[in-house]
């Protein structure tokens, strides 16, 4: 039975219109348009029984399993006033299949069929002529329509592997691509490592109260700046206390209400900031847009706290500072009190 192909290794293998047998035809039958597949398998035209259905299931499951080429299949009573070709082109379109997929189309009034999509590596037109003259035209002129597309599949599957590579080339070429993989990998990982550990040096030079800039940086990077951003307030809230401690006992309770405040603020910072970690941390997942927005509260919270507790301590430790150079300074001023009056009375005399 003559085929018909549009160019080398398409398969576009025009199953041509096998013989017509006037008494099995339905002429009458309302032609099946053009559909995006849906199940693996579809019976439209009713022709197979549960058995039948699962032993094509079967024969696509292995060639798939075996050769990772997906073979769908789909009965109709008609293809209308389409040709085979046609009618199977379009349903493949409609369906978006890739280049691994075939579609074996079967029209059962036409007593027409077509196998749409490309024939996989190492099968050739004429071998796939060879399946069908010899095992799937005969079986869909008998009828026998759960048996055609199982010879399909085991046909294009027996031709694969008689292509088949020796398997030592194959083990050689699968270690080949380990060895690349890896060394790929290694390489990826290296440069994702360098790029994160120069973000987040940057990151660490931004303000940490900018939360537009911090909008624009890697989930890792803030996943990684708000564990040192907990580390440091943590600190300075504890140094701060000493600090307080020390700056009461030198200035009075009332000079230091200014710094108690924003330790006081810094301490209820900290604690939004560790409830917001140990929100990130727990067994409830967050989207990535909800990981960033509580990341970034996290760390312009510490870091507006960290701000203000650092602007206290140096205004006592300038107070400190002054507290300290008072005598030197109060000999000072005796000095120039002396030499002033002393020049006053020789300008009187």
């Amino acid at each position: 039975m003559p085929l018909t192909r549009s160019a080398p290794r398409s398969v576009s293998v025009l199953c041509a219109v096998f013989a017509v047998l006037s008494l099995l035809c339905a002429p009458s039958a309302v032609a099946e348009p053009p559909q995006r597949m849906g199940p693996q398998v579809v019976d439209a035209a009713n022709v197979l029984d549960g058995g039948d259905e699962q032993r094509v299931l079967d024969a696509v499951d292995t060639l798939y399993r075996d050769h990772q080429v997906k073979l769908w299949v789909i009965y109709v009573r008609t293809f209308g006033s389409l040709s085979a070709r046609d009618w199977s082109a379009r349903t493949f379109e409609l369906s978006g299949f890739s280049e691994r997929d075939l579609l074996l189309a079967v029209a059962t009034d036409d007593r027409g069929y077509w196998l749409d999509g490309n024939l996989p590596e190492g099968v050739t037109d004429s071998e796939m002529d060879s399946v069908f003259a010899s095992s799937v035209e005969p079986a869909l002129r008998d009828q026998k329509w759960a048996q055609a597309a199982v010879a399909t599949a085991e046909g294009i599957g027996s031709e694969m592997k008689g292509s088949s590579v020796p398997w030592g080339v194959l083990i050689l070429l699968g270690l080949g691509v380990i060895v690349v993989a890896g060394g790929l990998m290694l390489f990826s990982r290296k440069r994702r490592g360098d790029r994160d550990r120069a973000e987040l040096a940057t990151a660490r030079e931004m303000d940490p109260t900018d939360s537009g800039a911090l909008a624009r940086l890697s989930l890792p990077t803030l996943q990684a700046l708000s564990r040192e951003r907990l580390v440091e307030i943590d600190d300075a809230v504890r140094t701060s206390a000493e600090e307080l401690t020390l700056a009461t006992s030198e200035f009075g309770d009332t000079a230091v209400t200014p710094f108690r405040s924003a330790l006081d603020a810094a301490r209820a910072a900290t604690a939004k900031a560790f409830a917001i970690r140990q929100q990130l941390d727990d067994s409830i997942p967050e989207t990535p847009d909800q990981q960033r927005a509580m990341l970034i509260e996290l760390i312009t919270t510490t870091g507006k706290a960290d701000r203000e507790l650092d602007a206290q301590v140096t205004d006592f430790d300038a107070m400190r500072d002054l507290l300290l150079g008072a005598p030197a300074r109060l000999d000072g001023l005796t000095r120039d009190v002396i030499e002033l009056t002393s020049t006053g009375h020789g300008n009187r005399v």
